[in-house]
């Protein structure tokens, strides 16, 4: 056996036996701490709920009562030079359209000063997104008056803020990561009195851990960390495991797209795993189609980047128009509605009918880095991923009114 391979094996064995160690450690812990209880998980979390938990916490006035700790530590990881004080005029707002109905995530200003965050979790940029925010801001609030914050994990990119932007943009656009805010949460919470305002925190910032930044659930990572640095070996091991990562992950959909395919050919349905799905792209998935002349589809997508935000539903194959497909959307949307327990959620311009994926199986929202969620892909039980895909689609062509599908 190859020696990296060999070395591979060795480390992989040792991590089982951490794992399971760790997990009896977490069963056992589990009446005390509810190590997985997460009271985000309750609610749809998605750029613009980030972005009222930001404009909350920077409301000198909002109600947590803490008065201007959270603006004055946030304008502390700006630039020295920046504009702005942390005092009681500041106004803030959520979604501010500008002039071209482009919308800023979270826009906050005083007097001639203003500082725009552009929230990006997970949702990729809009061609030249950040120029056209920044140009406005600089034709609105002048003398270097503004500061426009790109709040992301990735770097500034040269499709939303081009090389040949000017200077003045350019300077004006500052980055800051999911970390930075996180280390800005937990230093604020030093000095927060209220209780539930600490709770709160405290569960926003595991979810930008966990959801955003990809940190590990383990009760303690350090000591899986530990165990990687304890030899040069499992180092190089580690290293090679995550070069293959993205191979792995490609493989199970083959495995779990082809098992579908099996299954459904009785039916006469077609199943299609869109490009990006293995890459991860943000809103791919995979579609089943019961007649080729159908502009409907069963879908299962993940909205987000990284395959997060897994949802399910009716999707429209056509450019949506709202007079045109009123009428059709609401007999869809009823007809699934009728058929299914699911919560669904408001129509969407393209979903006459669609849910996040919890509410319609067991199967975690966020993918990512989850072992637990990428292991549904092997999963051939009753209650699997797929059979539950499966169901679903037997269930529709015996009981849904499929002409509604083709328009």
């Amino acid at each position: 056996m190859d020696k990296n391979l060999s070395e591979l094996v060795s480390l992989l064995t040792h991590i089982s036996v951490w794992d399971k160690l760790d997990r009896q450690v977490k069963e056992h812990n589990q009446s005390k701490v509810a190590p997985d209880f997460r009271l985000f998980n309750f609610f749809r979390v998605d750029e613009m709920a980030l972005s009222r938990c930001l404009a909350f916490l920077l409301n000198p006035q909002g109600a947590h009562g803490q008065g201007k700790l959270f603006l004055s530590r946030f304008i502390r990881l700006l630039p020295e030079n920046v504009m702005f004080q942390a005092s009681d005029d500041v106004r803030i707002r959520t979604e501010y359209t500008l002039p071209d109905s482009r919308r800023l995530d979270l826009l906050l200003t005083q007097s001639n000063s203003a500082i725009a965050i552009e929230n990006k979790p997970w949702a990729e940029d809009q061609p030249r997104q950040l120029h056209d925010y920044a140009h406005w801001m600089n034709g609105r609030y002048f003398n270097n008056h503004w500061l426009l914050v790109y709040l992301c994990n990735n770097d500034i990119s040269e499709y939303s803020l081009p090389a040949n932007s000017s200077d003045e943009l350019k300077k004006n656009t500052f980055p800051l990561t999911f970390y930075h805010l996180v280390e800005w949460l937990e230093e604020c919470l030093l000095h927060v009195q209220a209780p539930q305002i600490r709770l709160f925190i405290d569960e926003l910032v595991l979810f930008i851990n966990e959801q955003i930044n990809g940190e590990s659930k383990v009760v303690d990572s350090s000591e899986l960390s530990q165990l990687i640095l304890s030899s040069a070996e499992n180092v190089r091991a580690t290293f090679l495991a995550a070069q293959s990562l993205r191979n792995i992950k490609s493989q199970m959909w083959h495995q779990f797209i082809n098992y579908l395919e099996t299954q459904l050919s009785p039916l006469g349905a077609v199943i299609e795993a869109e490009h990006g799905l293995h890459e991860g792209k943000k809103e791919c998935g995979f579609l089943i189609q019961f007649n080729p002349n159908d502009i409907f589809a069963l879908k299962w997508q993940f909205e987000y980047a990284n395959h997060k935000g897994l949802c399910f539903g009716i999707v429209s194959y056509q450019e949506p128009n709202v007079e045109r497909d009123a009428v059709l959307y609401s007999k869809i949307h009823q007809s699934m509605s009728q058929m299914f327990s699911f919560v669904s959620e408001e129509k969407m311009a393209w979903w006459p009918w669609w849910c996040w994926i919890e509410s319609a199986m067991e199967i975690p929202r966020h993918w990512d880095m989850n072992p637990e969620a990428w292991l549904c892909l092997l999963d051939k039980s009753a209650k699997s991923f797929a059979q539950s895909v499966i169901n679903i689609a037997k269930e529709m062509k015996e009981k849904f009114p499929l002409e509604l599908l083709r328009g």
